[in-house]
């Protein structure tokens, strides 16, 4: 067997699909490319959608479908069978002729002999030497001579083919006498037959993509795979999706010219940023009419799918705000919310509502009636209200907060702020108008009469005009009348 050499050039790189890589000395991945050379000991490995096609210098091909590794090594010996070693043709062997077989030895049995008293003779496969009428048959041929070596090996190519489940596939293809070995397959699955013709170059769409509606360009790419060797050409085009030309992209098309060995070329589009929200949109970039000799693979298109939701960056859906904190009087019988819609105002737009929160201080059912729903804004509608019943009574509570709370809006909107309002509720006579509502409890005390040297104490009973939630205090204080404060009275 050969000495490995990793600088021996075996064969050239035909065509790629996908990706495809083969390992450097440092054990990196290296993409390979048509027209590249492949060298001994060149450990070769596809991905998901790689395919490869390699011809050998002695006209032989060896084919990787994808999810497979190879490695091309040596000539082909039968014991590599063994061992799993992968092995490929390597013509500058010359490999000795088969031994000769061994001489065979004579097996055969005499006829009886007629002896010259007429007594037959017993033959145990000799004649005597005296005995002419004794005949044996000629000696039986030896057995074939085991073979070292035959030159029609050199021609055969073998590659160990592992497949995503660690199987090996056997590969092997053939350019010469060596007989029954199997054809290899490339992506399709068909046999791939010794001595196929060349493989033609492929033009294909990168994948889909998405697009910010205020990049202003959608950028697509057009790939070439196969035979690289020669320029060639492809029209390309832009075509209609939910996006249409010229309101949402500009119509472009053209013709892409490849030099030799150039695997891609972009095409940029220019895509319209306006104010008006339209959702994801897409369109895409097909391919056309090849050059002679190419062909387009997959569905030759590229879709680029446009947002304008904040998705990325551009946001144009309304805008939902809710308007500043405010006060109203408890005697107002209704607080009053405001929604402003910006943005774009020409769909109908929808968003719900709540009262309530955990750090309300009002309670619904006592204060205020509890009210949910959905508020509705029509095309061209920037501005809604909400009224909330208040609950007026004559107990005094003080201020008091009461919220409305935003939440989901319709796709076409979005809460540009936290989506609350603050309501406070007074009942001090502020917070009006409406209302004058004033539940702050008046103190009044009553007239008493006392008999001097008979009562020792005068009590008076001090009053709240209505309740409070909260403590009422006030200092007392006697004040002069008729009597006087200390002379008739002992404080």
């Amino acid at each position: 067997m050969a000495k490995s050499d990793q600088n021996q050039t075996v064969g050239t790189v035909t065509r790629v699909e996908g990706t495809v890589t083969v390992a450097s000395t440092d054990d990196k991945q290296i993409p390979l490319k048509a027209g590249q050379p492949v060298f001994l000991e060149s450990q070769i490995k596809t991905g998901e959608s790689g395919n490869i096609l390699i011809k050998f210098i002695d006209g032989s091909k060896m084919a990787l479908g994808p999810d497979r590794m190879g490695r091309v090594c040596d000539y082909y010996h039968p014991d590599a069978e063994k061992g799993g070693d992968a092995l490929a043709g390597d013509p500058s062997i010359d490999l000795p002729p088969p031994a000769a077989g061994t001489p065979g030895t004579g097996n055969g049995s005499g006829q009886p002999g007629q002896g010259q008293g007429g007594t037959p003779g017993q033959s145990n496969g000799q004649c005597a030497p005296d005995d002419p009428t004794c005949q044996l048959p000629p000696p039986s041929a030896g057995n074939p001579g085991g073979g070292n070596g035959s030159s029609s090996i050199q021609e055969a190519l073998r590659v160990l083919r592992i497949g995503r489940f660690g199987n090996v596939d056997a590969g092997y293809d053939t350019q010469g006498p060596t007989p029954a070995i199997a054809p290899l397959t490339f992506d399709t699955g068909a046999p791939l037959a010794s001595g196929a013709a060349a493989l033609t170059p492929i033009f294909t769409m990168g994948t889909d993509f998405s697009v910010d509606e205020r990049a202003g360009t959608a950028t697509f790419t057009i790939f070439r795979s196969g035979d690289l060797a020669s320029a060639a050409t492809v029209n390309y085009s832009t075509r209609d999706g939910t996006a249409n030309t010229p309101s949402d992209y500009t119509s472009t098309s053209g013709t892409a010219s490849f030099a030799p060995y150039q695997t891609s070329i972009t095409v940029t589009v220019p895509i319209i940023d306006n104010a008006i929200y339209e959702g994801p949109e897409t369109f895409s970039v097909v391919l056309s009419n090849p050059s002679v000799g190419s062909s387009i693979g997959d569905d030759g298109a590229q879709v680029a799918t446009i947002f304008d939701d904040g998705t990325i960056l551009d946001d144009d859906r309304s805008t939902l705000t809710m308007s500043p904190d405010f006060s109203v009087n408890e005697a107002a019988g209704t607080a009053t919310f405001t929604v402003t819609r910006g943005g774009d105002t020409s769909q109908t737009v929808m968003v719900n509502y709540a009262t309530g929160s955990a750090s309300d201080t009002a309670t619904a059912g006592s204060d205020y009636t509890a009210a949910n729903g959905t508020l509705i804004f029509g095309p061209g509608q920037t501005s809604a209200t909400i009224g909330i019943p208040i609950l007026n009574d004559t107990v005094f509570e003080g201020a008091e907060t009461l919220s409305l709370n935003l939440s989901s809006p319709s796709a076409n909107a979005r809460i540009s702020d936290d989506g609350t309002q603050v309501a406070t509720i007074w009942d001090d006579g502020t917070g009006g108008p409406p209302g004058t509502d004033d539940d702050r409890p008046t103190l009044s005390v009553n007239n008493i009469t006392v008999t001097e040297g008979t009562d020792t104490h005068a009590v008076f009973t001090v009053s709240l005009s209505n309740p409070s939630v909260q403590n009422v205090v006030f200092t007392p204080a006697l004040a002069s009348g008729t009597a006087t404060v200390g002379t008739d009275t002992g404080a």
